[in-house]
């Protein structure tokens, strides 16, 4: 029984100790922790994406060339494929899949946005689009 909870213990450990990195699951995130992360408190914070975290997403468009009509609300979801990390370092977030490299984001992502224009049944429609993958 002793070894059993020395065990869980040293899980719940890891999982907020990494390799001298405070880790923060984005799961389980309170706006506190999210002060925290932003106000750079601490120096080697990370929030952790892990994979197959389902996220709400929201979308809010305002300007003076385009507005959304009506308030920012959920539009679906989004699936974590792969864990990755996220810190803020400076003004900079900086991604990671294993804690030790980091890069920012147009080092680590690559993929399109697109916007379309389409004609549905005589209704026109503008679509926005975006493919995102890990830059190896």
């Amino acid at each position: 029984m002793k070894k059993f909870i020395l065990a869980s213990f040293m899980v719940i450990v890891t999982s907020t100790q990494i390799f001298g990195w405070e880790v923060m699951n984005i799961s389980t995130l309170t706006n506190i922790d999210l002060e925290s992360v932003m106000s750079q408190e601490k120096e080697n914070t990370a929030v952790e994406f892990s994979e197959g975290t389902i996220l709400p997403l929201k979308f809010f468009l305002k300007g003076d060339l385009l507005t959304l009509v009506g308030e920012e609300r959920e539009i679906g979801q989004v699936k974590v494929e792969k864990t990755f990390y996220v810190r803020l370092k400076g003004e900079d977030f900086l991604f990671s899949l294993d804690l030790s490299t980091w890069k920012s984001c147009w080092d680590f992502f690559t993929g399109t946005a697109s916007v379309d224009l389409n004609v549905d049944e005589k209704i026109p429609s503008i679509t926005f689009g975006a493919e995102a993958n890990h830059l190896d």
